[in-house]
């Protein structure tokens, strides 16, 4: 069973908050709910995965696909707080090096504040 919870700290950032495991016979609903992120044109997404026990092949697969359209619109999917069995996954899998971590959501959070000033500055 997985339970997604939704908050929005700033107007271009949502954070899903997951618990449970997430597998096939509920990625669905975790897809639906990045979806909705972006119909409401928030490409800037946080993936909370402190109460986050499994992630099975089909999460991964929702991952690295919404994290490309989240990209493809100027936005990133990133992930906080996952446990040290979790991340493990994602390390063997190899997917530390394409997606970003961070300890908490509030240092995810402000990882889309410095990435729109380093922007600017470009610009």
């Amino acid at each position: 069973m997985l339970k997604i919870q939704r908050t929005q700290p700033t107007p271009k950032t949502w954070v899903l908050s997951l618990q449970g495991s997430v597998d096939s016979s509920n990625v669905a609903e975790l897809v639906d709910a990045i979806e909705t992120a972006f119909q409401n044109g928030i490409h800037q997404v946080v993936i909370d995965l402190a109460r986050v026990e499994f992630v099975a092949s089909s999460g991964f697969g929702c991952f690295l696909t919404t994290r490309d359209q989240a990209i493809e619109n100027g936005g990133d999917l990133v992930f906080s707080a996952a446990r040290i069995q979790v991340r493990e996954i994602f390390n063997l899998m190899g997917l530390d090096r394409l997606l970003q971590f961070f300890p908490d959501i509030p240092a995810a959070v402000g990882h889309f504040s410095k990435a729109r000033a380093t922007a600017g500055r470009r610009a």
